[in-house]
Formats: C-alpha cells, sequence, structure tokens
C-alpha cells in the first residue's frame, strides 16, 4: 500500500482525483457491466498522477488491486483460477469465488443493508451481481464465500501457512506477511491517508 495510489478516505470533492479513482471497479461485488478488464483498469489507472511518492506515503487498497494483476500476470493464469488452484482447492474452499456458479444460486441469500433502524433488502439473490464473473476480478474485493470456508481459511491462518500437513505457504512468505510493512521513515513521518 505505498505504490503511490490508494484510496482517499476524505469527503468527496476533497481531491480531485477521487473522480477519477471512484470511476475504477473496487470495494465490493463484483460490477459485470464495468468495461475493465485488468489491462484496461492498469491503463487508465497508469494515467493517474501519483498521489504519492512510492514507498514514502501508506495509502489503503489499491495495492491489492495491483497485487492481483500481478499475481495473474506472473502465474499465467487468471487470478480466480489461481485462487481456485493454489488456495481453495486446497483448502477444500468449494464455495468460494468471484461469482456464485448456476448451481449453486440457490444457496445465495438476499444482500440487507440497514437504513435508519430498519433492514432493506439491498440486492435480491435473484438478481446478485455475483451472478455473474467480472470482468475484472481483483485482488482487493469482491469474493463471495460461506461461513464454512471462512472457517477452513481462518483455521489455515492459525496452522501458520500449513493446511493436513502440507506447507502451502513458505516460512518467508508469513515471515513478511506477520512483519510490521513499514518502514521506520514512513512510520515515523507518514501521515495515514
Amino acid at each position: 500500500f505505498t505504490l503511490g495510489w490508494g484510496v482517499l478516505l476524505a469527503a468527496p470533492g476533497t481531491y480531485p482525483i477521487q473522480l477519477e479513482l471512484q470511476q475504477l471497479p473496487g470495494f465490493g461485488p463484483p460490477d459485470p457491466a464495468s468495461p475493465y478488464t485488468p489491462d484496461t483498469w492498469l491503463a487508465r489507472l497508469g494515467r493517474l498522477p501519483l498521489m504519492a511518492q512510492p514507498g514514502q506515503r501508506w495509502i489503503y487498497n489499491t495495492g491489492s488491486y495491483v497485487l492481483g494483476v500481478l499475481i495473474a500476470r506472473a502465474s499465467g493464469q487468471s487470478l480466480p483460477a489461481f485462487l481456485q488452484e493454489r488456495l481453495f482447492a486446497p483448502l477444500g474452499m468449494h464455495d468460494t469465488g468471484f461469482c456464485v456458479p448456476a448451481q449453486k444460486r440457490h444457496r445465495l441469500v438476499d444482500a440487507h443493508r440497514l437504513v435508519g433502524a430498519q433492514l432493506q433488502v439491498f440486492e435480491p439473490a435473484a438478481r446478485s451481481a455475483w451472478a455473474q464473473m467480472p470482468a475484472f476480478p481483483d485482488g482487493g474485493a469482491g469474493l463471495v464465500s460461506t461461513a464454512d470456508d471462512c472457517l477452513a481459511f481462518s483455521h489455515f491462518m492459525l496452522e501458520i501457512g500449513r493446511w493436513h500437513g502440507n506447507q502451502l505457504l513458505p516460512y518467508r512468505v508469513i515471515d513478511a506477511m506477520t512483519c510490521h510493512p513499514l518502514s521506520p521513515v514512513i512510520r515515523a513521518g507518514c501521515e495515514l491517508i
């Protein structure tokens, strides 16, 4: 999250770049109508000015999207295929993905949100965004899952990257994931946006 772009947690209109970033996909359910593939998303992001010099400021979220594209390019697979092969299948996470297959859609529930003091249907399951694979399955948001699959992932993390005797994550990766991610310079003087 120190690549120089990110989500600005500020009132709309505070920063002009917010308007451009809001038009890029992210945060939440997939958008099958989005015109952005990973390549078009990266090209659009690359035309925006940096919000900070790389390595100088921690800015939330956009780094996850870029990481998803990098994983796909380095592996030669789509991000959904990579996650399925390397994470979901080995962990037995049979109900996690960027969309819900037709044969499992009867299990999808309506999405609700609180409006005032009343819980209201926000997105009926019959018209769910998770019914189709998004054009841009990003590394920051958009997975749909079940409690059982989330529990399987939690157990995997508790076992420090091991699953049924198999080391799925190398220890050096686990060490990197659990170390403090910000350099002393950033920790000392960087404001978190």
